[in-house]
Formats: C-alpha cells, structure tokens, sequence
C-alpha cells in the first residue's frame, strides 16, 4: 500500500481500537477520526515510528485525538494519549513567544540590539574576517534566525542536546566566544544557538530562571500542566523511550530521557509536552493571543509573529517569529496546507501545524531521531477535514 495516499477504506483496519484501555468500534467513529488512526496503524506497522500521538482541533473543537503503538516497544507499553513527549525544537516558537512578552511588557524591543542585555555580543566578529563587525545583532535576528550566530554549536556543547550539562548562562557565555556565520541581518541561516541567546535574555531582562519565567508566564496560565523544560519525577512513566533511525531500523537510543542531572532548560528543545498541552498554545495563537477569555499576548505582536520575515533555504517557509510560515508564494509542502499557515517540527518527529483560514490545528507527536517525517506527513494529510 502506497502509504502517502489518502485511505478511505479503513473500516477493516479500523474495525477495533484501543482507547485509553477500552475497546471502541469503528461506528462510533467520524470518518476523519478513522483516516487518521489508519495511517497511524500503518506507520507503526512499517516500523516507521514505534508510537505517535494525533490531536485535530477545529474552530475549538476536538475532531480526533489519537494514539497509535508502543510507548516502549521492548514491553510493548501501549501508547497512551497524554503521553509526555521530548518535543524538541517545537520548543523553538514557546520561547520566541515568551521574549515576545517581554516586549508586550515594554522590558524588550524587537529591534534592540542584543549587547543591550548580554555586553558579550557587543564586539562580535564574522567568520573569515579579522576585524569585528559593526552591525549588531538585534532581538529579532534572535527569533527570525538572521543573527549570524553559528549553525553549529561550539566544541564544548557538542553534546548538550543529550547531556544538559551546561547552565544557560554557561552555555551562551561559550556561544558568545564563537565567530558569526556571516553579517547579521545579511541571510537565513538555522541557528539552534540563537534561541538559546534568547532564552538567556529571557533571564536578564526579567530577572527569573528561564523555566521559572516560562511557567509563570506561559505554561500555567495556558493550563500546559504537563508541560516542562525540567523532567517532573512524579510523570515519567509517560515519558516515551527514544528511538533512532539506524538505516531504516528504529532502535532504542542512548538517551535517558528522565535527563539525570540535568542543568540545562534547553530554551531551543528541552520542552516536555502533550497533544492536549500543544492544543492550548496553538488555540491561543489562532485565538490572537488569548486564552480562556484572558489576553496573554497583544493582537499586533501575535500577527508579527506569524507575518513571513525572511525566504529561507527551505522554499516551502519563510520565517516568521519563530514560527516557520507557508505564504502563498511558497513552493508546495509534504503535506496538504493553507496560504498563511504555519508551524514547526522537532528533531523527535512531532509536528505542530496552525491554519487560520481553516481554524485547523493538527499536532502529531512521536519518539524517534530521524526518518525525515515519513510516518507523520501521511498523517496530516488525513488529518485535513474535508
């Protein structure tokens, strides 16, 4: 079976399945509900993924909310659907939006150069020159990934996406050591590290740890209360084994991801989530920024932060605040989306996608490095109502 098709003959595949520990049949089903689940059951059945998650929400409400294969294939713990994802780079956008309080609290301006709040970026030098340069690096460079901070990590931190070994001060103070790729403000370039400067801003400008200032400002007010950028020791029988891609074979990784000794909040991908928890966050997105009847961030900053900033080097985004935005001169993407939709995905599988023409919000949330999203596009794809 070609697995990127769209299934409409599901009704075998789907005649019985589990939820949350009862069996449900599939008439009591909607017919997105069933596509979803069958391109889930194959995924797993490819061995394309050992287990995932799938939320679909529109115009508030939920139209499917599924779970598919194994949490730990070794004890074939079956997947469940508040399971606590490593969703990586997802994290990104979080954090872009809580420097982007800052700037609702008039603490921070998107244009302020960054030496404002970390003197050590005052005199920063390009790669290949010999002289520092005198363009600075601002807040929004940060967020768009046009800072010029390398794409890769310094020697130091080679690591820290498994380790978290570092503090964030640590981690910037050596970040800060390192050349620029090129000019800020001069092209798009993916900077993991940028964020985490971001995150650090976070800290100076308000005058709380990183996670502190998160939770405070976003994860509790939205209701994320599965939600953390440190390993909650009471939740981590939810937290899926990770697995890698070793030649087209899913293999339990190395990583511990309760994260022992853990120093480092990750403001670039240390977040622990939940399809229900990411629901929140995207709602209040389409919703302009509130939540439940409370504004948690201003209209204006909320349609900066998804107006497309700057092509990238990928031709189906341009960058937005954080958020990678699919405008309607794009090339076509892996799977079916709106003009002015956008998202993000995360090194652990998960994809997180919003269309406002559509009040359409799809999260698909998984365990395993590599495989270049071939278990969640068919996904998606059946996720789109119609």
């Amino acid at each position: 079976m070609n697995r990127r098709s769209f299934v409409t003959g599901v009704s075998s595949v789907c005649s019985l399945v589990l939820l949350r520990g009862g069996f449900a049949s599939s008439e009591q089903k909607s017919g997105l509900e069933q596509r979803v689940r069958a391109q889930m059951d194959l995924g797993v059945s490819d061995g394309l993924t050992v287990g995932a998650v799938m939320i679909v929400v529109q115009r508030d409400k939920v139209l499917a909310l599924e779970a598919a294969g194994y949490s730990d294939l070794d004890t074939k713990k079956p997947m469940r659907t508040d399971a606590i994802f490593d969703i990586r780079s997802i994290s990104k956008p979080i954090t872009v939006f809580g420097a982007l309080l800052l700037v609702d609290d008039g603490k921070l301006g998107l244009d302020d150069p960054l030496a404002k709040f970390l003197p050590e970026f005052s005199r920063v030098q390009v790669k290949g020159q010999t002289q520092t340069t005198g363009v600075l690096i601002t807040i929004r460079q940060l967020m768009t990934h046009t800072s010029g901070i390398a794409a890769e990590r310094p020697p130091e931190l080679e690591n820290i996406t498994r380790t978290f070994d570092h503090t964030l001060a640590q981690t910037v103070a050596l970040v800060g050591q390192q050349p620029l790729d090129f000019t800020p403000g001069s092209k798009w370039t993916y900077s993991s590290s940028g964020i985490a400067v971001l995150g650090r801003v976070i800290e100076v400008v308000s005058g709380q740890p990183y996670e502190g200032f998160m939770e405070q400002r976003i994860l509790e007010p939205l209701e994320m209360q599965d939600s953390s950028f440190y390993t909650n020791r009471a939740k981590v029988n939810r937290i899926p084994t990770m697995y890698t891609d070793q030649g087209g074979r899913l293999a339990k990784d190395a990583m511990d991801v309760t994260r022992p000794g853990q120093k480092y909040p990750g403001p670039e991908f240390g977040l622990f989530s939940t399809a229900e928890d990411l629901r929140h966050f995207c709602q209040m997105m389409l919703n302009r920024g509130s939540w439940q009847g409370r504004t948690i961030l201003s209209p204006k900053l909320i349609d900066e932060m998804i107006r497309p900033q700057m092509p990238t080097s990928v031709p189906k985004y341009y960058s937005g605040l954080g958020w990678a935005v699919h405008p309607k001169k794009a090339a076509e993407m892996s799977y079916a989306v709106t003009d002015g939709s956008y998202g993000a995905n995360g090194a652990s599988g998960g994809i997180v996608w919003i269309d406002p023409s559509l009040q359409l919000i799809r999260i698909y949330l998984t365990h395993h490095f590599g495989g270049d999203f071939t278990d969640a596009n068919p996904v998606m794809n059946a996720a789109l109502p119609g």
